[in-house]
């Protein structure tokens, strides 16, 4: 049996190197002291001698250095780890900082699509349900009832949306309005009403879940077989395209809604905003557990009249949320009070937002 041989440690390699040097520069020196002054005297021999112990003392000596040195480094790395570990955000900082930013972008002059797709309104929704969450209240700008009646919402841990079955009636796009999807189209058109129906009475029917589904499904089959099909002979342009596609998925989360055990309860709360006010609106949908849901088409108007309202409420707050945190820091240095802890994230005003999310980064 063989036994693997471990490498020797790279520095008692690198020192028996340089002592083997060392000997072999000692014996060129008193070959050349030979050659040249003939036979080397106990002198000279005593000479080389010295001189290897020397250059045995400056290799040992080196090794010392390279030792110290490689301590002084470990210790720099330790210290520099630390120092990115106070410094560095944590997990729920990030998530905070990033919050931060869509509600800067909110607050500024966000894209219409992004207002359209609910997505600036619910930052805002959030933003002032924390400040609300921290007791501080504002007046909200008043919001007429026609316009809420406008403003879809659904569950806030759902994907699912009731917008829908508001209306009563569908509203349906142009391409889906074809010959070539009559078949489906009237089936869905008939299914939602007994939907609705058996809803209130409970749950829905699984007949009609299912040909509602299949409806659905065959409305988006046959939608991919015809693009693919007419290609760029299409008679539709590629926005009616995509809003055949949007409207397709609303309806694939309206399905989807139907049978989730409180669907009859979401329904409900959608059909009827009770709020007349931002601020109101805001209360609302935070007791129910509601979000924004996508702006079915025509209610664009609404959506952008919603937006500016929660704006001007979400800045209403910070205003106040930024006057009780001058006054807390008043208070303290009154007291003489250090002020330490962690970064504190309320906010105060869209500059005090920016100081803050420089402090993050």
């Amino acid at each position: 049996m063989s036994y693997r041989k471990f490498p020797e440690n790279v520095n008692n390699r690198k020192g028996k190197t340089m002592r083997r040097s060392i000997h072999s520069f000692g014996v060129i020196v008193l070959a050349a002291i030979t050659a040249l002054g003939g036979t080397a005297t106990t002198a000279v021999a005593q000479d080389a001698s010295d001189m290897s112990y020397l250059f045995d003392q400056i290799s040992h000596g080196l090794r010392e250095e390279v030792h110290r040195r490689r301590i002084e480094n470990d210790r720099s790395r330790f210290d520099l780890d630390r120092y990115m570990q106070r410094n560095t955000p944590t997990l729920d900082e990030q998530r905070e900082g990033f919050r931060l930013q869509q509600v800067l972008r909110a607050l500024g002059d966000p894209p219409v699509t992004e207002i359209r797709s609910g997505k600036t309104l619910n930052d805002l929704l959030v933003d002032t349900q924390i400040l609300q969450s921290r007791g501080i209240r504002a007046e909200g700008v008043a919001l007429p009832s026609h316009v809420l009646r406008s403003i879809n919402v659904s569950a806030a841990d759902s994907s699912s949306e009731a917008g829908i079955f508001k209306k009563g009636r569908l509203s349906w796009p142009v391409v889906l309005r074809d010959r070539a999807f009559d078949t489906e189209r009237r089936a869905i058109v008939r299914l939602i009403p007994k939907a609705v129906s058996q809803l209130s009475g409970g749950h829905v029917d699984a007949g009609t879940l299912g040909g509602l589904d299949r409806a659905v499904s065959g409305l988006n089959k046959r939608l991919k077989e015809m693009a693919k099909e007419q290609g760029d002979h299409a008679s539709w342009s590629p926005a009616e395209y995509i809003a055949a596609k949007e409207f397709l998925q609303r309806m694939e989360k309206a399905v989807n809604l139907l049978d989730q055990p409180n669907a009859a309860e979401v329904l409900v709360l959608a059909r009827d905003l009770q709020a007349d006010t931002a601020a109101e609106l805001v209360a609302y949908m935070s007791t129910h557990g509601l979000r924004f849901a996508p702006a079915a088409p025509g209610d664009e108007r609404a959506y952008l009249t919603t937006y500016r309202a929660l704006a001007d409420y979400d800045m209403r707050l910070q205003a106040k949320a930024g006057s009780q945190s001058q006054l807390r820091s008043t208070q303290r240095a009154s007291d003489k009070q250090p002020v330490g802890g962690r970064r504190n994230y309320a906010l105060a005003s869209t500059s005090t937002l920016k100081g803050q999310l420089k402090g993050v980064r």
